[in-house]
């Protein structure tokens, strides 16, 4: 089986998906097309095609009246994945710890395909009394 490749036409939409949602996120009570085009320096109609599409996955939603754009709850949904990565990060450096200091032994914790990684360094030798 060979691997993917990703063009760089997809990389560069993907860029330009990340770039509006990212500048939408900054914008808490909203941010209208026009203002979202400058911001992240696409044409109008590139922002709009984009914006529709993420709204039609519900990552950004628009307001009816105002028209303007925010965050949509899948964006919570994946935000929350991240921050039980960071919750497995925590509750793991205590016994990692504990572990390294009871053995002298290095310890590692990492997720597989994911961000999160913790490294504890030996425990210092104890002092030895003559």
């Amino acid at each position: 089986m060979t691997p993917r490749t990703v063009s760089a036409a997809a990389c560069n939409r993907w860029g330009r998906a990340f770039s509006i949602l990212e500048e939408v996120a900054r914008h808490r009570e909203g941010i209208g097309l026009a203002e979202l085009s400058k911001l992240v320096g696409l044409h109008n109609s590139t922002t709009f095609h984009l914006a529709k599409t993420m709204v039609s996955l519900g990552y950004m939603r628009q307001e009816r009246d105002s028209k303007r754009y925010r965050v949509g709850r899948p964006l919570f949904a994946l935000a929350a994945s991240a921050l039980d990565e960071i919750e497995m990060v925590n509750l793991a450096t205590p016994v990692l710890e504990d572990l390294s200091r009871e053995t002298g032994e290095s310890g590692h914790f990492a997720v597989r395909m994911a961000i999160p990684w913790l490294s504890s360094p030996a425990p210092a030798a104890p002092a030895r009394s003559s």
